[in-house]
């Protein structure tokens, strides 16, 4: 799979380089990525528990209610955009008034106990093992009331597909990928059965705020698609288009829009970096969209420019410039996210430059750093450092703050510092790349990572593989001081690892690209 694969797939890539040039056999511990496998939230599934489904239907007092939900708009909805707050917001006040619900109750409150698992996991001060126990006993009603393994039989309803979306975000953060992956996919065939991707005219008897909702929950379906998959190093469905935006009052859904026309590109740049596959069709002459037909140098510049024109269309207001809470958590989100999809571009070029110079294959190319394609790709692994580093600097910035209105969910830091601290680490590889203001990033990260710690056993354990990993390699870079330690190793052993992840094979990336589109984004 190489570094087209999942980021937690190139982090174990780095961590096993970096082992190998050590002298160490690699092992999986350590690997686990947040937001796939990793276990930021403790969570112990099981089938669902047989008893009183009352029991599971027990709300807490009304006024702690309001606070978790606030904390729930505040700091979570404004990320993963899943639910309709005003729909929402009407079944909850009928619930605690003892009225009937316009939807299924049953469904309604389980999506309501995830909100109040996701709440309680967002309250930082509360020590590791109260979040836990209280989001726990919270996410396990929801589990029991929906009754997952019975989803299949019954009635699709938009309120199913929702709850599964929700359900599916918290589950992203524990160990549980497999169910992660499950739900995401049973909300998307629910949805499909409903028709609600296929873009049509409302009919008469829909409100135009229901329209809304049946558009934007597709938009949703397409989001958790492309974020589980990019993470858990799968396919996307291929079927799924999400739907343009309608222009028809929905605005408070348009970072929702603006997310998902961002991850269309960094898909295109995904589906670039995969090998061209060897379908069926292919044996009769046709070539699917895999395909390759230019380099990956050439591919590279044509998105930069993408994202360029993304960036100055979305993110043209200064943060000091707006007064405006929502605006400000928004373009700190999409920053983040356009700062991602920087770093999923270039990411092979910074392997490239980092791990495969001593390379033979790469080595036998001539005169590859002074030639035009060793130019091309180094400057590709500036500037993916670069974006490491600025992420690293906006997600440090933003969990300092006292007004948490401006701060991410922890979760979503954690997992932004992991992405840039992965590209740091490879870069130590490289003492051309590894500049002291790199070195300043790594510390930066360090210590970010250091603030966090309190909130996950797993974090701490993510710190003390990093602090470890960036030992090894300080050795490496100056194996004068560090002979005996390295002493053992053969350039062999080195080069093996690579080709057991298949890095050796990135020729079809790497052919020869075009130098005008080059030389005009430096002139520009």
């Amino acid at each position: 799979m190489g570094y087209s694969g999942s980021p937690g797939t190139f982090a174990g890539e780095v961590k096993a380089a970096i082992d190998a040039k050590f002298g160490e056999a690699s092992s999986g511990y350590g690997n686990a990525m947040p937001l796939s496998d990793a276990p930021l939230f403790e969570l112990l599934l099981s089938s669902r528990q047989p008893g009183d489904e009352h029991v599971n239907k027990v709300l807490p007092p009304r006024r702690l209610a309001d606070q978790l939900l606030h904390t729930f708009w505040r700091c979570i909805h404004p990320v993963d955009f899943l639910l309709d707050k005003k729909r929402f917001c009407r079944s909850y006040d009928l619930l605690f008034a003892g009225k009937e619900l316009e939807t299924e109750e049953r469904i309604f409150i389980a999506t309501l106990n995830i909100v109040f698992a996701f709440a309680t996991q967002a309250n930082e001060p509360a020590t590791v093992a109260e979040r836990n126990e209280v989001a726990a006993t919270y996410f396990h009603r929801a589990w029991n009331l929906l009754r997952p393994e019975s989803i299949l039989w019954e009635s699709p309803s938009l309120e199913l597909v929702e709850c599964l979306l929700l359900m599916s975000r918290y589950l992203q953060c524990t160990n549980n990928p497999h169910q992660t992956w499950m739900a995401v996919g049973s909300a998307i065939r629910i949805a499909q059965s409903l028709g609600i991707h296929i873009p049509r005219a409302p009919e008469a008897a829909m409100s135009s705020d229901e329209y809304c909702w049946r558009h934007h929950l597709w938009n949703c379906c397409v989001f958790a698609d492309l974020s589980i998959s990019w993470v858990q190093g799968r396919t996307t469905m291929a079927s799924l288009v999400s739907q343009p935006s309608t222009g028809t009052g929905c605005s408070f859904r348009d970072s929702l829009i603006e997310t998902l026309e961002l991850y269309d590109i960094a898909r295109h740049a995904l589906q670039a970096q995969a090998p061209a596959g060897g379908g069926f069709a292919e044996r009769f002459g046709l070539h699917g969209t895999n395909h390759k037909k230019e380099s990956y140098c050439t591919v590279v510049l044509q998105h930069e420019t993408c994202l360029n024109q993304w960036e100055k269309a979305r993110l043209n207001v200064n943060l000091d410039q707006s007064n405006d809470h929502d605006w400000k958590t928004r373009r700190l989100i999409l920053q983040t996210r356009l700062l991602h999809a920087r770093i999923i571009l270039f990411r092979p070029m910074v392997a490239r430059c980092c791990f495969l110079q001593q390379n033979p294959l790469v080595a036998a190319e001539t005169q590859f750093e002074s030639s035009y394609k060793g130019h091309m790709i180094r400057y590709g692994a500036i500037k993916c450092i670069e974006y490491a580093q600025n992420l690293i600097t906006l997600i440090d910035e933003n969990s300092k703050t006292t007004e948490s209105i401006y701060i991410l969910p922890w979760w979503h830091r954690i997992f932004y510092l992991h992405v840039a601290g992965t590209i740091l680490l490879a870069a130590m590889q490289s003492a051309n790349l590894f500049t002291e203001a790199v070195s300043d990033s790594w510390q930066q990260a360090l210590a970010t990572f250091k603030r966090h710690e309190h909130l996950s056993s797993y974090i701490l354990q993510c710190s003390s593989l990093l602090h470890s990993l960036a030992r090894k390699a300080s050795h490496i870079r100056h194996p004068l001081e560090n002979a005996e330690v390295l002493g053992g190793l053969s350039d062999a052993q080195f080069h093996d690892t690579f080709e057991d992840f298949g890095f050796h094979t990135d020729a079809f990336l790497f052919d020869e690209p075009d130098e005008s589109l080059f030389q005009s984004l430096l002139s520009g």
